[in-house]
């Protein structure tokens, strides 16, 4: 909500509504052109031409391919490296961006990363000690540190530096600051979320920061930097001789629920998950994390995340929104302690996260050969599935290839499908199919049941099309669900002019309505910047379900977040 205040417009249509920066200080008779983030290895100079060229051939198109798998293994090599070499090298090979416009960045400040020049010491020295006195609040210190420090230090005084429109003058005019490429020196939240549009600009972080946000405590800030491969744990952690269970999601054949879009694209997913982390601890593996896939067809976000939102009363919030990443970050939806709890009352439920194998740390994805894997495919009912004449027999390779494909019923008994892969007993990497059929009687006692295993991935999650003010939970298998689900689709399709269904919402007693003709004119979809487009144009493009087909044209949303009839949440 606050980005779109924050950011100039250049900067706004470089990065969406990137939150957060990297703050840097300097002191305000150096040259304004100096940009070497000195003490990182990297620089934050040049590249803006370069860049906006970029940007504009990406206005073309609606998505950017993904690059994933390269900045996992980049950032794991250059944090293996400690700022040998590596950092010079890519410098040649990924756009260095330029900086933020600081002024306007002045809303939030990002303090977590600083980079100082020593010759302004003498400045640094007070203005240092002016934020220690700023978060001192009698005996105790301000529970939230940034905030005093944004307004009482940084904002006293600030204004535009007069000689580099990207620069600002702070603490009084004795220094000057500028903010680094949120892209590159990134929070969790730029990190994650807007991977795509860093990619997209053929660019790679150089800096990671666990914010306050998104990794309030030791274990949440852990999982943030492991899944980023940044984190270092003890030598045990990346133990070769450990056999590991990987899996492939059934959404790629459900095209249905893929067309229409809906939250039982993440439900499917979860209850694949549980089932996963049952059969992985029958089998003594360790089970490597999914990779969430999301997007902004699921039609829901984890609730916190309000920039996620997309419908206020007075219509599309255009210029706020945030896309939903299309691979969820573990934050997003993995309840970090109750997998830590869940771990110490079954010691054989463990888990490493999804890029484990790309990790250097990892000896044989350091160089070493790659890992065997045996395939195995669970059967639905119904499917024609008959237990394998033969076994898994791991010849397969590295990455998820098949060894000799072992088919068997996913309802079966331990002792059956233990005697099925008994061959594969030892195999690295056992890939499964078709994990979501598994219902495994007979366990070991080391297996938790589903019920234990559900509030792993349950969360909180929200549908982003509320008018009201008040975040609407998602309710599986419910009426209402669908129906702001459905108004989403709906809505969208009128804002850019391909449907005739426009809702117009006045902040009284009539609360929400059918737009009259004429009362609300469309969106030019040509005129849409990117992120906008992707999510907009998206849901308009979803198929409506079969219960809605029929009465596209008159169906009207009944929910009360979407009626204005819940006063006390409108506007």
């Amino acid at each position: 909500r606050t980005a779109a205040r924050r950011l100039s417009a250049a900067a706004a249509d470089r990065d969406g509504t990137a939150r957060g920066g990297a703050a840097r200080a300097e002191a305000s008779k150096a040259s304004s052109r100096s940009r070497l983030a000195k003490g990182g290895g990297a620089a934050a100079k040049g590249g803006e031409r370069l860049a906006e060229q970029r940007i504009q051939k990406d206005a073309k198109r609606t998505r950017a391919r993904s690059n994933e798998d390269v900045e996992i293994e980049r950032m794991s090599q250059w944090n293996e490296q400690a700022g040998n070499s590596s950092g010079g090298e890519a410098s040649g090979r990924a756009l260095a961006l330029e900086l933020e416009p600081a002024f306007e960045s002045s809303i939030s400040y990002n303090i977590g990363t600083l980079y100082m020049y020593s010759h302004a010491a003498a400045p640094l020295t007070d203005m240092l000690a002016a934020w220690v006195k700023s978060v001192q609040t009698g005996p105790r210190l301000a529970p939230w540190d940034q905030d005093p420090i944004n307004k009482r230090v940084l904002a006293a005084g600030l204004r535009r530096h007069p000689r580099d429109k990207r620069l600002a003058l702070t603490f009084n005019g004795r220094l000057a600051m500028g903010v680094l490429p949120m892209l590159q020196f990134t929070t969790s939240f730029t990190y994650f979320i807007h991977r795509e549009r860093r990619e997209s600009v053929g660019s790679f972080a150089y800096a990671l920061h666990a914010i306050f946000g998104h990794g309030k405590d030791k274990l949440r800030k852990t999982f943030i930097f492991r899944e980023a491969g940044v984190w270092h744990d003890p030598p045990a952690y990346y133990d070769p001789s450990r056999t590991f269970l990987t899996y492939s999601t059934a959404l790629p054949s459900r095209t249905q629920l893929l067309a229409e879009g809906g939250f039982e694209i993440i439900q499917l997913q979860l209850a694949e998950f549980a089932r996963a982390v049952r059969l992985a601890a029958a089998l003594n593996r360790t089970l490597l994390l999914p990779r969430l896939r999301c997007g902004n067809a699921a039609m829901a976000y984890p609730c916190y995340a309000w920039y996620h939102r997309a419908m206020a009363y007075f219509g599309w919030a255009v210029s706020q929104r945030v896309n939903m990443p299309r691979v969820c970050p573990l934050y997003y939806w993995m309840a970090e302690r109750a997998l830590v709890d869940l771990a110490g009352k079954f010691p054989a439920v463990q888990v490493r996260e999804s890029g484990f194998f790309r990790n250097p740390r990892f000896a044989p994805a350091g160089g070493g050969p790659a890992l065997a894997t045996a395939s195995l495919r669970l059967c639905a009912e119904g499917q024609g599935c008959t237990p394998a004449d033969g076994a898994a027999d791991g010849r397969g390779k590295d990455g998820g290839a098949e060894g000799k494909p072992v088919s068997h019923p996913g309802k079966t008994g331990f002792g059956r499908l233990a005697a099925v892969l008994a061959r594969a007993r030892d195999t690295p990497v056992l890939h499964v199919r078709g994990v979501g059929a598994l219902e495994l009687s007979d366990a070991p006692s080391s297996v938790p049941p589903l019920s234990a295993i559900e509030p792993l991935g349950r969360g909180h999650w929200c549908n982003p099309c509320p008018i009201t003010r008040k975040a609407a939970g998602v309710q599986v298998g419910t009426g209402p669900r669908r129906q702001l689900e459905q108004f989403c689709r709906a809505e969208a399709r009128g804002a850019i002019g391909t449907s005739p269904h426009r809702t117009c919402c006045a902040p009284d007693e009539r609360g929400c309505r059918r737009c009259g003709e004429g009362e609300k004119a469309p969106l030019n979809p040509k005129a849409l910047a990117w992120p906008v487009s992707d999510w907009l144009r998206g849901w308009a493009s979803l198929q409506y379900p079969a219960e809605f087909e029929a009465v596209k044209e008159t169906w009207q949303c009944s929910h009360p977040y979407c009626t204005g009839r819940d006063r006390k949440a409108f506007p």
